[in-house]
């Protein structure tokens, strides 16, 4: 992906936008969802019934593999546009 910020757009057509992937998970955090990413990413993979993330996996890859299994959209976010 190419662009500094990073757009996660919901079914429901709300955004999650954050300076990266890792940004974009962080603002996921707390409320109903776990207080840390790695507790968040692995409720992500249960619920988009992916295998959970790897040690090795970035979290920009982990968003790409849940988007490209249909949970969200997940991509590049420029605001000028």
């Amino acid at each position: 992906m190419n662009g500094k910020w990073r757009m996660i757009k919901w079914h429901d057509g709300e955004r999650t936008i954050g300076e990266s992937a890792t940004d974009c998970l962080r603002k996921l955090c707390g409320g109903f969802n776990p207080a840390s990413v790695s507790e968040l990413k692995v409720v992500l993979a249960k619920r988009g019934a992916v295998t959970p993330p790897s040690n090795a996996e970035t979290d920009e890859a982990f968003l790409q593999r849940l988007a490209d299994h249909g949970m969200f959209e997940f991509r590049p976010f420029d605001d000028r546009a």
